[in-house]
């Protein structure tokens, strides 16, 4: 479908408000778990000056003990130190720039696959941007994986934009590069990397040879045993599967992909079978049957789907929309794809995932952290780590210490025995994913000094944070017990703040 130029503009423009007013939260403070993790980093670059996690070259893209990657971080301090714009500020900022940027990335994966047809670019724009994954992780949050997702329709059309011009080839590597120290997520790319290079040396053999290598008559049969190929291999040897081998289809995958996943079946098999296909279509394939080999790792694919399933889903919803025959039909179909997905995206966004868990920061710790910041002068520690974590982001130079190894060396509370860490082997999974293995002395001190088998004076620690909440308990992932590290400051410490929520202890 061919539309005017004032048409695009239009239907742009309304995406990108849809972008911005989704992104608008009841309370505007900070959402996720990584998200602190990924803030505390970004705090020690504004205070010190420096990355104190790079002990090696590996520390860069976090394949190195007490790393983590480092994109994301300097791009956030950056913006923070040029603007003098709070962190909180920052985090909506850089969320919103996501959003219009997933616009921007969906537009053009349309544009690789069908140039021809506006309609399929506007609504992979539509639907990649407004994909659940995409929404949830640019909504005051600042997790690594947001960025690397975002780029990934980017990354398929430098790709196959390589085809007709070698600069694209060298943009396509600083892609590379920029998305390897961004996130681990990275690797899931290897497989279209992997399809591209495939499909260009089977071109220039039919160029060389003057045939076609594969008679195009059994490229469904290639592409169907592909996927029964790519499925059967971790099912079989147990390689990237997190959880069982007989869950390969969880209902995360909808609740990352969102409505589009209807129409994402009928895309892949009209495809499939579709004659005479060109270059972006059989490598758009070919990326989705060596992806399969992922199907398993759950917690990484089902937040990379939609970057390759929304492709799919967009030219299945546009083949039922052709093949209607009455416009007013038709018109309804597209309607209620728009209006269901955004109802289920604003069901997460405004009803769901922030109102009744513990994934948002509230008021109380807000003003707590902020409170701390003027007021206390010192290291400090919690009960509750998440909550140790969130008064960090804000109280900034009272620096708590926590249940992370990376965040503690960066902050001096521990030290940085490499000489405890061994690399993973190649053919572990978790080599591909962390690098080495070691112990985490940052957990170990944090449970040590909650549970008063070490001194929390000999840790320069001037201040506790109580969770009020808690009565008294150790808040983590392991048995409930309480903390004598609370007993211990009820007993001999001051109390010099309490909210009724949260009260701060000076030892």
């Amino acid at each position: 479908m061919i539309m005017s130029k004032s048409q695009k503009i239009l239907l742009l423009f309304l995406i990108v408000v849809l972008n911005i007013v989704i992104r608008l939260q009841a309370i505007s403070l900070e959402i996720g778990i990584d998200s602190f993790f990924i803030h505390l980093m970004t705090n020690s670059l504004s205070e010190f000056g420096s990355a104190k996690w790079w002990l090696h070259p590996l520390s860069v893209p976090g394949l190195y003990p007490y790393s983590y990657t480092s994109t994301l971080q300097y791009l956030l301090s950056g913006v923070h130190q040029m603007t003098d714009m709070s962190m909180n500020s920052v985090i909506l900022l850089y969320g919103m720039s996501v959003g219009l940027l997933g616009i921007f990335s969906g537009y053009l994966i349309g544009f690789a696959i069908d140039p021809d047809d506006d309609l399929y670019k506007i609504l992979c724009a539509f639907a990649f941007s407004f994909a659940p994954s995409v929404v949830g992780y640019s909504t005051w949050t600042i997790p690594t994986r947001g960025l690397l997702i975002v780029f990934g329709p980017l990354f398929f059309y430098m790709l196959v934009k390589s085809l007709i011009s070698k600069k694209y080839i060298f943009l396509t590597l600083v892609i590379c590069l920029f998305l390897f120290v961004t996130h681990h997520l990275f690797y899931f790319l290897l497989p279209p990397l992997l399809g591209y290079a495939l499909l260009r040396i089977l071109n220039l053999y039919s160029k060389y040879k003057g045939a076609v290598f594969i008679d195009e008559r059994f490229h469904a049969v290639i592409y169907l045993f592909g996927f029964i190929l790519m499925f059967s291999i971790p099912f079989v040897t147990g390689k990237f599967v997190e959880q069982s081998r007989y869950m390969f289809f969880d209902v995360h995958y909808i609740r990352y992909i969102g409505v589009p996943i209807i129409f994402v079946f009928g895309g892949i098999v009209s495809l499939i079978f579709k004659p005479n296909k060109k270059f972006t279509e059989k490598f758009l394939l070919l990326s989705l049957v060596l992806l399969t080999f992922f199907i398993f790792q759950l917690t990484y694919m089902k937040m990379f789907a939609p970057v390759i399933a929304i492709p799919f889903a967009i030219l299945g919803l546009n083949n039922a929309y052709k093949t209607i025959p009455k416009k007013k039909y038709s018109a309804i179909l597209l309607a209620f794809f728009l209006i269901s997905s955004t109802i289920f995206v604003g069901y997460f966004q405004f009803l769901h995932e922030y109102s009744f868990s513990r994934r948002q920061m509230d008021e109380n710790t807000y003003i707590t952290g902020t409170w701390m910041k003027n007021y206390c002068n010192g290291s400090a520690i919690s009960n509750d780590d998440l909550l140790g974590m969130r008064l960090f982001t804000v109280s900034e130079h009272v620096h708590f210490l926590v249940m992370s190894s990376v965040i503690d060396h960066i902050y001096g509370f521990i030290g940085s025995n490499v000489s405890e860490f061994k690399r993973f082997p190649l053919t572990s999974d978790n080599f591909w994913l962390n690098g080495y293995e070691g112990p985490d002395p940052g957990n170990y001190l944090w449970a040590d000094l909650n549970r008063m088998q070490k001194n929390p004076i000999d840790y320069n620690i001037s201040y506790v944070a109580e969770n009020d909440r808690a009565y008294g308990q150790i808040v983590w992932s392991h048995s409930p017990r309480a903390s004598d590290l609370i007993a211990y400051s009820e007993n001999n410490a001051d109390n010099i703040y309490s909210s009724g929520e949260i009260s701060i202890w000076y030892l």
